[in-house]
């Protein structure tokens, strides 16, 4: 985006992007909440920002799908008998 626009800079600090990222911050509206951001940064990149933040929050979903445990099951469990007739 840097140098897409020919920014000097980025729109936003390492902090912001941090709380952007953590709480998937992703509409200009949510963004204005954040302590401290730059209004006119919101309405000139918001969109870019909050479509990557959107692009971001399906994929960390997709991966946390791919790795939920499956529930717990008490009939699918293996039963060694320690017990035997013979005895």
């Amino acid at each position: 985006l840097m140098i897409e626009r020919g920014l000097r800079c980025a729109p936003f600090s390492d902090t912001i992007l941090r709380q952007m990222a953590i709480n998937f911050t992703h509409t200009p509206a949510m963004m204005m909440t954040i302590p401290h951001i730059d209004a006119q940064k919101v309405i000139l990149y918001g969109k870019i920002f909050g479509d990557m933040v959107l692009e971001s929050r399906q994929l960390y979903e997709a991966i946390m799908a791919k790795h939920e445990e499956p529930a717990f099951d008490p009939n699918a469990q293996n039963v060694i008998d320690l017990v035997s007739d013979e005895e």
